[in-house]
């Protein structure tokens, strides 16, 4: 998991506040038989909270 702040590019005089979002990315150790590895990357700008 890893949190990234960003400045927004402003667009016809629009100023945006910057915008923290927290990148995840969640993948199976070990393929299944069968069927293809699950690798996801989850993208939100609300808050994530690991046990």
């Amino acid at each position: 998991m890893e949190t990234i702040q960003m400045a927004l590019v402003r667009a016809k005089r629009i100023h945006y506040p910057e915008l923290t979002i927290t990148v995840i990315h969640a993948r199976e150790k070990d393929k299944p038989k069968g069927r293809d590895l699950i690798d996801w990357k989850l993208v939100t700008d609300m808050p994530v909270r690991s046990d």
